[in-house]
């Protein structure tokens, strides 16, 4: 599901969007760094996600609220530096800061 191009335009409207609502522009490496976490973790994630009821199962989309929470944190690290540009350092640190927090960007 999250290696699909389908979803990786999806995480770049995303993305792109809450970054626009800062005016502010971003490095395309983030969303291959967003996509590769998401996939990576898949297998594990969706195992645990099937074990759940139907109803409280998370997908794509609550990927997606968290890549856009993600970028929203990471912005406000780079507009503490002054950058007009969203880097995959802000990411990072904004994963870090809340590290587990964004699913499914973390087992």
């Amino acid at each position: 599901m999250f290696e699909t191009e389908e979803f990786r335009e999806l995480l770049e409207e995303v993305v792109s969007k809450e970054v626009r609502r800062n005016n502010m522009r971003y490095n395309a490496a983030i969303i291959d760094y967003l996509q590769q976490l998401a996939s990576n973790n898949e297998r594990v994630l969706m195992e645990k996600e099937f074990e759940k009821a139907v109803g409280f199962r998370r997908g794509a989309w609550d990927a997606l609220r968290s890549a856009e929470e993600l970028t929203r944190d990471a912005s406000v690290y780079a507009s503490r530096q002054g950058r007009p540009d969203l880097q995959l350092v802000d990411i990072r640190k904004a994963y870090e800061a809340k590290f587990c927090q964004f699913w499914p960007f973390c087992r």
